[in-house]
């Protein structure tokens, strides 16, 4: 540093410039050191953010974070212990307070709420509301009451004041869904509420332990809705109200919700009383024309009509999916030329069918029939030999064949739901030469 400052110094004086500095000079500008001398100490570190350090910190780190989460945790418990001693106040006063009924629950019933997303959706919401409103202000108070009790329990707090306070309320609560399933015994329109609310109120009693009083519940909201099925039942028969076959199966679910050795709904028996109630007879009729170039005009017509048995069968949801088989038979043929001899023989066909998507809800149904025509067909004169020619055969494949599907034709069709002619259908096709109308006529003959 000292040659570097000496290197910048001027040159000898030239002119009446100064000249270079002298040792004592030098002295001056940097004062020599002792080097026996002791350091001078430094003065500690400070933060400018905190001028007033912590007297009471330690050394160690690890106490100091011991500190830290001891005073948490008495915090954390000071306040639980304050929120339980809140609900505690607050449970003490509801009990005072004479005894409400549960809401009348709204009408939603046990059919067509889940074959459309909004509308269950929906339903879901207006029951969890109906739950929620029903079991007011006991249900929020119990729930709140032992929520409180556990979080002072899991910090290690005493919470035994509020045992009987909990056990009371659940009394009440029981007796409030009690009186909801005898107000409401056999409304079918109310079984989604009711059970829910049932349903919630035994799983608060089942927080406190008490699976002798849950039981007790639910096997009555079980029988209450067991009650429900014969009705049901009947009004598919009677009322031919075919939504209702999905909807038995959720109400015999409710039913046995205490387990299946309750005997409330026996499933077995009820899919033979379902398959019973369930049965169809359909008909069949092919019209078909033809008229050739000249103007002379061709005529058919086909019948078939045979029962159709229930099978169960859906993902879901229950469907009925309907099968069965019958027999074909050409009804007439008619050759409308003047003077024509022509006639035509065929034989009878099998004809096998079935009804998928059966669905009453969305009034659909999809009929699937393999085959409606026979494989030979005769045509012959008095005085000229037979001819055989698939005319209708040919017919049927060309005007449907936009519906085959797997080597059989189906149909959509419209499904009427409260009526005993559940599907009333006529198809139309004009294609070429060919004019032909079939006619689909689903009838309920239930047993």
């Amino acid at each position: 540093m000292l040659a570097c400052l000496l290197g910048a110094m001027p040159a000898p004086a030239q002119d009446g410039q100064p000249g270079p500095l002298d040792s004592e000079e030098i002295n001056k500008l940097f004062p020599p050191t002792d080097p026996s001398a002791p350091p001078t100490p430094e003065a500690p570190a400070t933060d400018p953010g905190n001028s007033g350090a912590d007297a009471t910190a330690t050394d160690d780190p690890l106490t100091d974070l011991r500190d830290i989460e001891k005073r948490t945790l008495d915090e954390r418990t000071q306040q639980a212990a304050q929120q339980y001693k809140t609900m505690v106040e607050t449970a003490q006063a509801l009990l005072r307070q004479a005894e409400t009924p549960a809401v009348p629950p709204p009408s939603l019933g046990a059919e067509c709420n889940d074959q459309d997303d909004v509308v269950k959706m929906l339903t879901s919401r207006l029951v969890q509301d109906y739950v929620k409103t029903a079991g007011d202000p006991e249900a929020g108070t119990l729930d709140a009451l032992i929520e409180a009790r556990r979080g002072l329990q899991l910090l290690g707090g005493e919470a035994r004041e509020s045992e009987p306070l909990e056990t009371e309320l659940a009394a009440r609560l029981m007796r409030k869904a009690e009186q909801l399933l005898r107000s409401t015994r056999k409304q079918r329109d109310k079984i989604l509420p009711v059970v829910a609310f049932a349903n919630r109120t035994a799983q608060l009693i089942h927080l406190l332990g008490d699976t002798g009083l849950e039981q007790k519940l639910i096997a009555e909201a079980g029988a209450w809705a067991a009650e429900l099925i014969p009705p049901m039942l009947d009004d598919i028969a009677a009322k031919h109200d075919y939504s209702l076959v999905n909807a038995v199966f959720q109400v015999a679910r409710a039913a046995n919700s205490a387990g299946l050795d309750t005997g409330n709904a026996d499933v077995d028996s009820l899919m033979r009383r379902i398959e019973a109630v369930m049965q169809f007879d359909l008909t069949l009729t092919f019209h078909l024309t033809s008229t050739g170039a000249n103007g002379n005009v061709e005529e058919w017509l086909l019948k078939s009509e045979f029962p159709l048995r229930y099978t169960l069968g859906g993902g879901k949801t229950v469907r009925a999916v309907i099968v069965g088989e019958g027999t074909g038979d050409y009804v007439s043929y008619v050759d409308k030329e003047p003077g024509s001899k022509l006639t035509m023989q065929a034989p009878s066909f099998p004809v096998g069918a079935k009804i998928e998507d059966f669905d009453a809800c969305l009034g659909s149904a999809t009929v699937i029939i393999d085959q409606f025509y026979s494989e030979a067909e005769t045509y012959l004169t008095h005085d000229g030999f037979p001819a055989e020619l698939p005319m209708l055969q040919s017919a049927w494949i060309m005007m449907f064949e936009d519906r085959q599907s797997g080597g059989a034709y189906a149909f959509k069709v419209p499904l009427n739901n409260l009526n005993a002619t559940a599907i009333d259908r006529q198809i139309r096709v004009i294609m070429g030469v060919f004019d032909g109308t079939l006619t689909i006529k689903l009838e309920h003959r239930p047993k």
